[in-house]
């Protein structure tokens, strides 16, 4: 397919992704991700620096474990190919697909995924005001993500107040959006202080108790 000239992949790319598509409205998030991935794989992909190895290498897999070294892979894209290809449509493309990917990660719960796609899309866009989602997406999969700490969950209010901000429109699901996730950092402030109002509460008892063990020692003495 890479031998082939940009037009054709390109023909191919949307055909994939347009059957993924299907699948993804049905539900079939997994089937759709796999989908997904092989388009993604006509624009980038990684080959083995050693073209032997890239030759053999299925053939080896089934008989023996092979270890992938970044230093034996480099990445590739058509550009590299010297294709003739029109450097805004590949961006799109590239933006597109990564951003449908990550739908499917947020939809299986493997959210780590999605922000790395995410993160992806948004350094490959120029034309990010184009790809609002991109943001409401990200804040999404960094309020919803079981890693997140506080710090990543300022992110994904930057991320939500952007998408918000660059839109021409009033968007019901960002705004929906926001406010859930202003409920949960102000829920997480309130936990946080219990905890250091219960600690203080427990080191005050602490002290008072050595101050008080010796005067009722005495006493008893």
């Amino acid at each position: 397919m890479r031998e082939k000239d940009f037009i054709f992949l390109f023909y191919t790319f949307d055909e994939i992704k347009e059957k993924s598509n299907k699948l993804y409205k049905r539900g079939k998030f997994r089937e759709a991700l796999e989908g997904y991935m092989e388009a993604y794989s006509l624009l980038k992909w990684i080959e083995f620096k050693d073209r032997n190895k890239n030759i053999n290498f299925y053939s080896k897999l089934i008989r023996e474990e092979i270890p992938i070294l970044d230093d034996d892979i480099v990445e590739k894209n058509p550009k590299e190919l010297n294709m003739d290809i029109e450097e805004e449509s590949y961006r799109f493309c590239l933006a597109n697909i990564l951003l449908c990917i990550s739908n499917c990660y947020i939809e299986l719960r493997h959210f780590s995924s999605a922000i790395d796609c995410l993160n992806e899309c948004i350094s490959s866009c120029e034309d990010i005001e184009n790809y609002l989602d991109v943001f409401f997406r990200r804040s999404q999969a960094r309020t919803y993500n079981k890693y997140s700490d506080d710090a990543q969950l300022v992110l994904a209010l930057a991320d939500i107040q952007r998408a918000i901000s660059l839109s021409m429109i009033r968007n019901r699901m960002y705004d929906e959006h926001y406010s859930i996730l202003v409920k949960l950092i102000e829920q997480r402030k309130t936990v946080e202080k219990e905890k250091i109002k219960s600690n203080i509460n427990i080191t005050f008892y602490f002290r008072t108790c050595d101050r008080l063990l010796p005067i009722i020692h005495e006493k008893h003495s």
